[in-house]
């Protein structure tokens, strides 16, 4: 499934309705906090109704600024971040966030829709711990969680294609 994550306006696809889709609890998911920084509304509900059947704690934050103020209260698992944002954009937000004296310091995953190679290596060096470009494929997204936070989602299975 595509997830139209970019700009305001792009039309977002909203995911299959319950019983539709194959996605479920994952085990290893269950209590894990995600925090998703996303300044466009349809964009965050877009994924918090992806993450939140899986299992997932999600919480939201509009802008950097919040999403720094959330990790300094209560550190996420994980944070989903935008990187272009009003207020303090998701570079900033990543920096300020590595530098909070946290016992555990929670995995940053940064959505951009950028195809340039050189601003991952700036979002590399800002601390992000990986980098996925919108629109997002919901298969590269469910990737980058299990390699992240080193649990196995279920995925959709397609039957075969007829011969």
């Amino acid at each position: 499934m595509l997830l139209a994550l970019a700009e305001p306006s792009v039309a977002t696809q909203a995911p299959a309705p319950p019983g539709d889709h194959a996605l479920q609890v994952a085990p290893g998911a269950q209590g894990k906090r995600i925090l998703v920084v996303e300044d466009h509304d349809d964009a965050r509900h877009l994924l918090v109704q992806l993450l939140t059947p899986l299992g997932f704690v999600v919480e939201q934050a509009a802008d950097g600024s919040e999403a720094v103020a959330q990790v300094a209260d209560a550190p996420p698992d994980l944070v989903i971040m935008d990187w272009r944002m009003p207020k303090m954009d998701g570079l900033e937000a990543t920096r300020q966030i590595r530098a909070l004296p946290l016992t555990q310091q929670p995995k940053i995953l940064m959505l951009t829709a950028s195809a340039f190679e050189e601003q991952r290596v700036t979002a590399l060096q800002a601390g992000i711990d990986d980098f996925l470009r919108k629109p997002l494929q919901e298969s590269q997204l469910l990737a980058a969680l299990e390699t992240l936070l080193n649990l196995r989602l279920p995925h959709e299975t397609c039957a075969p294609a007829p011969t």
